[in-house]
């Protein structure tokens, strides 16, 4: 078994998700300026080889954080990656999930999209504190999304739901073969 979750194709990783997924998140990050990721591993990896923009990614876990560190740095020494993406571990449910103080407090500018993936009891969290880190008609992508979308893209909760209706344009999610959701939502800008 590999030390990351994803697969590696000629030197260069397949995140660990539908290929469908991965193309129609390929589709927006490998333009955008910068991305922003909660949860770090197969994902960061293959980030590190599409995106042009920065890449920074925030895991909770310390063991998992060092695994992917010491994969990344294995990875740029071979010339795999060169966009190698700041990884930050934060331990803390506040500092991972609130990347838009960690922002406001460093003096950077709003990610163009965020990806969670990260700790599944902290995503709704992480989803909730993208106005704040997101810029406006930004994109987020929440992987594993059957565990907070309902049938037909409507979320199980009232939360959510209102969510979507204050902060975005649009909002839609898709379900692989094997029940995987994928969700996107945009921005109000």
């Amino acid at each position: 078994m590999q030390p990351w979750p994803c697969y590696v194709d000629q030197l260069r990783t397949i995140p660990y998700m539908d290929a469908v997924h991965a193309e129609w998140l390929r589709e927006y990050a490998e333009d955008a300026g910068s991305i922003l990721e909660w949860g770090c591993g197969g994902s960061t990896i293959w980030l590190a080889q599409i995106a042009k923009g920065k890449v920074t990614s925030i895991e909770h876990d310390p063991i998992w954080h060092g695994r992917v560190q010491k994969v990344l740095k294995a990875l740029e020494e071979a010339g795999v990656v060169s966009n190698r993406p700041e990884v930050w571990l934060q331990s803390d449910k506040a500092a991972y999930c609130d990347q838009g103080e960690h922002n406001k407090q460093r003096g950077l500018d709003p990610y163009d999209l965020a990806f969670i993936d990260g700790y599944a009891p902290w995503r709704l969290d992480c989803l909730f504190a993208c106005p704040r880190c997101v810029k406006p008609g930004g994109h987020i992508f929440m992987h594993d999304s059957q565990r907070h979308i309902g049938k037909g893209g409507i979320p199980p909760n009232t939360c959510l739901d209102e969510f979507v209706r204050n902060n975005c344009i649009r909002s839609e999610s898709r379900i692989d073969s094997i029940g995987v959701g994928m969700w996107h939502a945009q921005l109000k800008g």
